[in-house]
């Protein structure tokens, strides 16, 4: 009975460090994904003159760059932290949503799309990647899957809302569509500062292996951790 107690103990009080985790990630998936002008940003560029050739031009550029731009911010996130590479992206794309609704210039655009897909490739992966490491830490990761299942359906759902918001809010003004974009990625990074604690790859990998003599183990840990969180959580590891 009283091995029943303490298992039944136990596993509340993983349950209850994996919600303490999950819950600020469920707010900055809602924050985060609140960009209203993802929907009617097109209708914007036609809107301040642009061909269609040079709307073609800008979007191939920003996703162009987002992923040539992975590797280079993925190295540049393990050095200074996961949380402080989300940080940066987000803050550089707010600025970029800002700059966008405030010049008219199409080179001031190209330079901008530029930047934003610099952002992109900064966030990209590293707000999962920050959950099951913060998981990890807690030794809460049997909840993995379903944490980020939910984390990626409040952000399917959430963009989704976005874009018919953001329909209605170019009825009012574009401005308040960019302004109101650029705010909710601030509140995000905000969210993430505020209840969200750092963690680097290396930091991630000692705690999760936790002993000596295991150097090779670890460093397999670490690159697979790049490729995907999910292969780390199996208790596979090279001999």
């Amino acid at each position: 009975m009283t091995g029943t107690t303490e298992a039944l103990g136990g596993s509340a009080a993983v349950d209850d460090a994996a919600r303490s985790v999950a819950r600020p990630f469920y707010v900055y998936a809602v924050l985060a994904n609140s960009l209203f002008q993802r929907g009617v940003f097109v209708l914007f560029l036609q809107q301040r003159g642009f061909s269609a050739g040079q709307v073609a031009l800008l979007q191939t550029l920003l996703y162009l760059v987002s992923g040539l731009a992975e590797l280079p911010t993925g190295v540049i996130a393990d050095r200074i932290g996961r949380r402080a590479g989300i940080v940066i992206g987000q803050l550089v794309v707010a600025g970029c949503l800002l700059g966008q609704g405030t010049f008219a210039n199409y080179w001031v655009f190209l330079a901008l799309f530029i930047d934003q897909g610099v952002g992109m490739a900064c966030v990209s992966g590293s707000d999962t990647a920050l959950l099951y490491d913060l998981l990890v830490r807690r030794g809460a990761t049997a909840g993995y899957g379903r944490i980020k299942s939910r984390f990626t359906m409040l952000g399917t759902v959430t963009s989704g809302v976005a874009i018919v918001v953001g329909g209605q809010l170019q009825e009012i003004s574009w401005g308040v569509v960019y302004v109101g974009s650029a705010a909710c990625l601030v509140l995000a990074v905000v969210v993430l500062m505020s209840r969200v604690p750092e963690i680097r790859d290396a930091d991630a990998v000692d705690e999760q292996d936790g002993a000596e003599g295991h150097g090779d183990a670890t460093a397999w840990r670490a690159l697979l951790r790049v490729a995907t969180p999910a292969l780390v959580s199996s208790s596979w590891c090279p001999d």
